[in-house]
């Protein structure tokens, strides 16, 4: 079994390493894995059957992977442009 705690996204402009908490295994099930397996799944609420708390968690979730999608975007961009290469958005 294999793990890592670093990324590495390297693009012509510039070169991001993110660097995680805990280590990140590539075979095998994981512990968070045999947990779920046993849990029913929950009615899923709307937004507006969440509790303040909740409401928060979810609009940070929402932020998260709203600007994560947003710098996917650029980095595809940023690694299939040259000079002759017109993007228009």
């Amino acid at each position: 079994m294999t793990s890592y705690n670093k990324k590495i996204v390297r693009t012509s402009s510039y070169i991001e390493i993110w660097e995680y908490e805990k280590p990140i295994f590539s075979k095998g099930k994981s512990i968070l894995d045999t947990n779920t397996e046993n849990k029913e799944k929950a009615k899923r609420r709307t937004f507006d059957e969440l509790t303040p708390l909740e409401q928060e968690q979810r609009l940070e979730r929402m932020k998260k992977t709203r600007l994560e999608a947003k710098w996917n975007l650029l980095r595809l961009v940023d690694c299939n442009f040259d000079d002759t290469t017109s993007f228009l958005t």
